[in-house]
């Protein structure tokens, strides 16, 4: 992960370069601000990172943290709904919200804190995806479910660092996509 503002016109780097841990089987097309390019897009389940262009619109932990997002104090029983067949698919709901799924991530039990990554919320179109966060990773060594994985301690620092009012994205492809977009779309230069 590299972090950029815009800096009278120009790309300037924030802070250190962090590893991160994406899907374990990969990237495909997410639903984000770009048009999916060619190749697989993301569905519910398949194990892969969505690619693309994404808002991050706000931040949720468990207790209050730093952080210049919007932020939802979750609650034992707030959920992520990821069951396509729910009226709340790819919503967090409260515990007080009528059940109609059959599965879904309780964001109180399995994240100390994250960030939403809004894939496939405009529309949300069934079965393409859900519940995509920016979290701490289990292990540098294991992907994850479809979510990015960032060190726990560096993840705190980019939270406490993100700026509603600066409107954040997360751009995440392959290097090789990378490479191919940055001179269309204007994307920071990698090459350091």
């Amino acid at each position: 992960m590299r972090r950029f503002e815009r800096e009278k016109g120009a790309w300037v780097e924030r802070g250190k370069k962090i590893p991160v841990v994406v899907g374990i089987k990969g990237m495909a097309w997410g639903l984000g601000i770009m048009t999916p390019g060619e190749g697989h897009t993301k569905d519910e389940g398949d194990g892969k990172a969505p690619a693309g262009l994404f808002h991050l619109p706000f931040a949720f932990g468990v207790k209050g943290m730093k952080t210049g997002l919007d932020f939802l104090a979750v609650e034992p029983g707030t959920t992520c709904v990821d069951d396509p067949q729910s009226k709340a698919y790819n919503t967090i709901v409260d515990a007080k919200h009528p059940r109609d799924w059959k599965s879904g991530e309780d964001l109180h039990a399995l994240y100390d804190f994250g960030v939403v990554v809004a894939h496939n919320s405009l529309y949300r179109e069934r079965g393409r995806g859900s519940c995509i966060f920016l979290h701490p990773w289990r292990r540098s060594t294991s992907g994850t479910l479809g979510c990015t994985g960032v060190p726990k301690d560096a993840l705190k620092e980019v939270v406490g660092w993100l700026s509603a009012a600066k409107r954040p994205l997360m751009l995440q492809l392959p290097m090789p996509v990378y490479q191919e977009l940055q001179p269309i779309w204007g994307f920071p230069s990698l090459s350091r």
